[in-house]
C-alpha cells in the first residue's frame, strides 16, 4: 500500500453505550484511535422514506491493518460520520483493510 493515497486523517470510534432509565439503548462513541485512510465515493442514493428524503452515499476507505476494526466501529471524517457495513481483509495478509462504509446525510 501506497502511503501516499492515505491522505484522509480519519478518527476510529466505538460504542461505549449504556441505557436509559427505560432500558432503551444510548450511544455513546468513544475515540479508539487517529489513524490515516484513503476515502473514495462509490454511489449515491436519495430514499423516499416516512415523507422525507433521505441519502445515503457508499463509500470505500482503505487503511492499513488493524486487527480492532468491526462493523460496530464508525469513521469520522471532518464532521462526516460513517458506518462500517464490511470489513474486508484480503487474502489475509494482514497489510490493508478495505472498509464498506455508509453515511447517511
Amino acid at each position: 500500500m501506497r502511503a501516499g493515497k492515505l491522505r484522509h486523517p480519519i478518527e476510529i470510534q466505538y460504542d461505549n453505550g449504556s441505557q436509559n432509565s427505560f432500558g432503551q439503548q444510548i450511544p455513546d462513541w468513544t475515540k479508539l484511535v487517529d489513524w490515516h485512510a484513503s476515502i473514495e465515493p462509490l454511489q449515491g442514493n436519495e430514499l423516499w422514506r416516512a415523507q422525507q428524503v433521505n441519502a445515503e452515499v457508499s463509500h470505500r476507505v482503505r487503511m492499513r491493518y488493524r486487527a480492532s476494526i468491526t462493523p460496530r466501529n464508525r469513521i469520522v471524517f471532518d464532521s462526516r460520520n460513517f458506518d462500517i457495513l464490511a470489513v474486508l481483509n484480503h487474502d489475509e495478509k494482514n497489510r490493508e483493510l478495505e472498509l464498506l462504509c455508509k453515511e447517511v446525510v
